[in-house]
């Protein structure tokens, strides 16, 4: 099975390039699912692809990325427990 997480993933590793210009384009991203296990891997994925696309940009960097696309809404989660 390929769920988001793979996608994104294979957008770092130089398969696409759709998912990294779409947010450079202002997308938004919406992740709807488990909160335990889906939505860290999403999040682990789009750090990846920001590091992968940015020369020089650390784990760091990546987090404060991501942590401004929560804060400006281009990233928000929807998610539960899953237990």
């Amino acid at each position: 099975m390929t769920f988001v997480q793979h996608r994104i993933a294979a957008e770092a590793e130089g398969e696409a390039e759709e998912v990294g210009e779409l947010l450079d384009a202002g997308a938004r991203v919406y992740v709807c699912g488990d909160g335990s296990r889906m939505a860290p891997g999403v999040q682990d994925a789009f750090r990846t692809l920001y590091r992968e696309r940015t020369q020089g940009a650390d784990e760091s960097a990546a987090e404060r990325w991501l942590d401004e696309l929560v804060e400006t809404g281009r990233y928000v989660e929807d998610v539960y427990a899953a237990g």
